[in-house]
C-alpha cells in the first residue's frame, strides 16, 4: 500500500488523491500510519453498501453531455424476462 505524510497530503493533494483512486493509502503522522484515504468505490465495498448515482445528483452540465451522447445514438432493443420488447437509450 502506497504510504503519504499528513503534510505531502496538504503539498501532493492531486497525487495523494490520484493514489488513492488505484489503492488505498496510508496517511502517516510522525512516521505512523495514522488514517487510511480510500475511493468510495472501495468504502462501498469494504462497508458491504451499494452507492447509487441518480441524474438528481449529478451537475446539469453532465446530465446535459449524456443527454447529447444519447441523442445521437440509436435506441437499442431490449427484451425483458416477461418478453416485452423495450427501447432504451
Amino acid at each position: 500500500m502506497v504510504s503519504f505524510t499528513a503534510a505531502d497530503l496538504q503539498r501532493k493533494a492531486a497525487d495523494v488523491q490520484k493514489a488513492a483512486m488505484r489503492s488505498p493509502v496510508y496517511l502517516t503522522y510522525h512516521d505512523k500510519p495514522r488514517f487510511v484515504l480510500l475511493s468510495v468505490e472501495d468504502f462501498a465495498a469494504l462497508s458491504g453498501i451499494t452507492i447509487k448515482t441518480t441524474p438528481e445528483s449529478l451537475p446539469e452540465s453532465v446530465v446535459e453531455r449524456l443527454q447529447v451522447l444519447a441523442d445521437q445514438n440509436e435506441p437499442i432493443g431490449l427484451e425483458l424476462e416477461s418478453g416485452l420488447a423495450d427501447e432504451i437509450r
